[in-house]
This record gives C-alpha cells, structure tokens and sequence, in this order.
C-alpha cells in the first residue's frame, strides 16, 4: 500500500473520529437535558412572571426562603468559584448592595457549587451580600427554573419588590451596569 493511501485512509479515520465525538458529545447534552427536563426543570421564569420560589441552605446551612427578599428590588446573581468572569463581578455587586440595601434592594448570590467551596472562597473575597447555596443538579434546575436554560454563568435577573421578574442578563455586570438595572426600581427618597 502506498503512503497516500495509508495517509488517505488515516485522515478519513480522523474525520469519522472527529464526527463521532461531535455526535457523541451532542448525544450527551441532550441526554443531559431530557434529565433535568424528567426531574422537573423548566425555563418558565420570564420578564413578566413571577420569581420562581426556593428555599436555599446559606453558607452555614441554615435554610433561607425567597420570601426573605419580599417587597425589595432585588438582583439575583448565579455564579461559582471556578466562574472567573463571576469572581471578577463579585465586588461590583458588593458596592452595589451596600448602595442599594438602605433603599429597599438587595443583591443576592445564588452559588452553583459545592458548601464546602463556598464559604472559605467568601470568607476570603470578604462578600458582604446574600449568598444562598444551589449545589449538583438542584442547582441546575434552579437556574433553569429562574430561565437560565444552558446554565450559563454569570447569569442575574432583576427582580421588582413586588416579585415580578423585570429583566434577566447573561454575563458580567460592571457596578454601573447594575445600578442602572436596579435604581428605577427602588423607591423614591
């Protein structure tokens, strides 16, 4: 056999290879996704509708109720501590929520990792804001339940005291970013 037929024969190899993994990895995700469509997830949350509920351990366990943020502008945030554009976020949400706390606003982070990640990686940033834990799949129903489909990170949504969904944003978001999304809907002062 001759060396271009060797050579033809090995990149035709290569291409069904490359088309399988193509294939193979396509199979997966949508194997992935027919999962948590099964366990209940659902991309319902939308501008108009209300903010899906939770009831979410913080970084010390105890369990926090989305109905701890009633009557509040609210920006709710998913990240994780492998998400470098979500670190890189962090201290602009933190201005944000020291600016917007004594108004009726919040920011609240919603992590998409595991408790034991969490809480050094906060006591080291210094977070100042709401952080509730959504670990595994739980927390990739949730952010789909909150209209984050792919479970793309970061990811907010804005929320108006009176727990209609105002906008969501993938993506990170600069403090003036935020500010611009949150300030209409705080009161007057």
């Amino acid at each position: 056999m001759s060396k271009g037929a060797i050579a033809l024969i090995l990149g035709v190899a290569v291409l069904f290879g490359v088309a399988g993994f193509g294939v193979g990895h396509l199979l997966q995700q949508r194997a992935a996704e027919e999962r948590l469509a099964a366990a209940g997830a659902t991309s319902t949350a939308e501008p108009g509708q209300p903010m899906p509920t939770f009831t979410l351990p913080d970084r010390n366990g105890n369990p926090v109720d989305a109905s701890a943020f009633a009557d509040q502008a609210l920006l709710v945030n998913f990240w994780a501590t492998w998400c470098t554009p979500c670190l890189e976020e962090m201290p602009a949400l933190m201005a944000v929520h020291e600016a917007v706390a004594p108004r009726g606003g919040a920011v609240l982070g919603i992590a998409l990792d595991r408790a034991e990640d969490v809480g050094p990686f906060l006591d080291e940033l210094g977070v100042t804001y709401p952080i509730v834990i959504a670990d595994g799949i739980e927390g990739n129903r949730l952010a789909q339940r909150f209209g984050n489909r792919n479970v793309l990170l970061p990811y907010s949504m804005l929320v108006a005291a009176d727990g209609t969904i105002v906008e969501t944003h993938f993506g990170e978001l600069t403090e003036a970013e935020a500010m611009d999304l949150l300030e209409p809907l705080l009161p007057r002062e």
